[in-house]
Formats: C-alpha cells, sequence, structure tokens
C-alpha cells in the first residue's frame, strides 16, 4: 500500500466538524424592504456625523426595533442591545463633550 494512496483516502473518509451557529443567529436580508425607510436614516445619520454611532442611537434603535417587529432578527428588550438608562446617559455625555470639542478623535 502506497502512502499517496493513504493519504488520498484519508482525505475523502474524514468528517469535516459541524458547523456552529452563530450565538445571536444570522441578520437575515430584508428582501422586502420593511425596514429601509430606517436603514436609511441611519445611514444618513452617521453621514451627517461623521460616522459617529454614538451621535445616532435614536435611529439605531429604531431601524433595530422594526428589525424584531418584522422578524428580521431575534426579538428581545432593546436595554440588552446597550439602550438602557446607564448607557444613554454614557453616551449622551459623551456626546456633549464632543459637540463641545472637549474631546477630539484622533486622526491617523
Amino acid at each position: 500500500m502506497s502512502f499517496l494512496w493513504l493519504v488520498d483516502r484519508m482525505a475523502y473518509t474524514s468528517k469535516a466538524p459541524a458547523p456552529k451557529p452563530p450565538l445571536k443567529g444570522a441578520f437575515p436580508l430584508d428582501h422586502d424592504g420593511e425596514c429601509k425607510k430606517q436603514q436609511e436614516e441611519y445611514m444618513a445619520c452617521l453621514s451627517a456625523n461623521n460616522n459617529m454611532a454614538t451621535m445616532c442611537r435614536d435611529a439605531s434603535k429604531a431601524y433595530l426595533e422594526c428589525r424584531m417587529k418584522n422578524n428580521l432578527m431575534l426579538s428581545e428588550p432593546v436595554e440588552k442591545l446597550g439602550f438602557n438608562k446607564e448607557v444613554n446617559e454614557t453616551t449622551e455625555e459623551f456626546n456633549r463633550r464632543m459637540q463641545s470639542g472637549e474631546l477630539k478623535i484622533k486622526k491617523r
């Protein structure tokens, strides 16, 4: 029995490990455009705010709520997605400091 024959047989008989799904699951595409308006508002907000996601939390929340309402993602409380009072207060403080010029983003 040649070594190459053995290697060839092993390649065809070995089983690949079973794939594991992501923890939160996959996000189905919005083929019907059910949340297109919210997505466009979020993207416009990002564009208007130098891609600072913290400035667009309301639009982000509206987009995620739309996706949950239309079964395009697992429905769960928005607090679990980072829209709770403590995070909101911290983000508002961060945004205030950015807008006042107290904080600056370093350019690379």
